[in-house]
């Protein structure tokens, strides 16, 4: 009985064995699946980091487009009460004092100002 059970079981060893070598191997067609699914995520990627940095690159030029329109306003802003303050009596060392500002750049605004009056009476 136990030599029937071995014989049986080698036989099947055997039939598997030889099933073995005939059976379809499936590993090229999911490395190929693995490759396509790598292939489009980089793709995917690709596109986001360009879609990123065309959105970067739009926000920082409306940054300095802020900054710049910021700075213009902070100089009319300053030419405006430096003007007032001349006009106010006080002198350009007193009025560099008060705004903290160079007395160079204070005589420049009110000389300009005087030049564009000039221009315009």
């Amino acid at each position: 009985m136990e030599i029937i059970m071995i014989s049986v079981l080698v036989a099947v060893a055997i039939l598997l064995f030889i099933l073995s070598y005939f059976k379809k191997d499936e590993s090229p067609e999911i490395d190929r699946k693995i490759e396509n699914f790598s292939i489009t995520l980089m793709k995917e990627m690709n596109q986001l980091n360009e879609k990123v940095t065309m959105i970067e690159s739009e926000v920082f030029q409306n940054e300095k487009e802020r900054s710049f329109a910021k700075a213009l306003f902070n100089e009319k802003e300053k030419k405006r009460k430096i003007l007032g303050m001349f006009a106010g009596g006080y002198s350009n060392e007193e009025i560099a004092m008060k705004l903290n500002v160079p007395e160079d750049d204070v005589e420049a605004i009110i000389i300009l100002h005087a030049d564009e009056s000039e221009v315009v009476s």
